[in-house]
């Protein structure tokens, strides 16, 4: 759940020109600030409600589908709801989560994963060795964004001068996919970069 707990933490425009897609690819952005800030504030019960909402809008692509349902594994783990946990689980690989590296590094997943069942769904996981490339890549931006942010936000604690803050921001990979992981990452890393830019 870093990506999350990064985007709360954190404060992209998205280019000039909005077309109707990039106008539903905000909204969604800012669905996922909204969940951020729940799962924030241990709010998990309302994040899963508003995941299960997100998944239900018929305009919802199907890797966002499978990611809100990973999302709502995590939270489920960090309520401690096993079966919950495992059963959400299960349903984000079968809708094509195939993000094989989030899953083994979430704190609240932890306990659920020593579940000989959890650990043969993420085993199901297929993933492209380019998607899976840019799936680190996507991860390690996030990460630097996140460093950047809390680097940004303490030089400009006390700050005189009402100047503008250069801040970098790397641009999204364009190459075509399917993998609801990279998509996912992709919009997270947009995200993250709206908080930033807003902030």
């Amino acid at each position: 759940m870093f990506r999350i707990v990064l985007i709360s933490i954190l404060l992209l425009s998205l280019p000039v020109g909005v077309t109707r897609a990039q106008t539903s690819l905000e909204d969604y952005i800012d669905q996922l600030i909204r969940l951020g800030e729940l799962t924030d504030n241990k709010e998990y019960r309302e994040a899963i409600n508003v995941y299960k909402r997100l998944q239900a809008q018929p305009a919802t692509p199907g890797w966002l589908k499978a990611a809100s349902e990973y999302e709502m594994a995590e939270l489920y783990g960090a309520m401690n709801e096993a079966d919950n946990a495992i059963a959400a689980l299960g349903r984000a690989v079968q809708l094509g989560f195939d993000d094989c590296l989030t899953p083994r590094s979430a704190e609240r997943l932890a306990g659920v994963l020593s579940d000989p069942s959890a650990a043969q769904m993420l085993a199901g996981m297929k993933i492209s060795e380019g998607d899976f490339h840019e799936l680190v890549w996507l991860k390690a931006e996030a990460q630097n964004a996140h460093h950047d942010a809390r680097t940004m936000i303490i030089e400009n604690t006390n700050r005189l001068d009402h100047g503008i803050t250069e801040i970098p921001q790397s641009q999204l990979p364009t190459r075509p996919t399917t993998s609801a992981g990279v998509l996912y990452w992709r919009l997270q890393l947009l995200a993250v970069q709206k908080i930033q830019r807003d902030y």
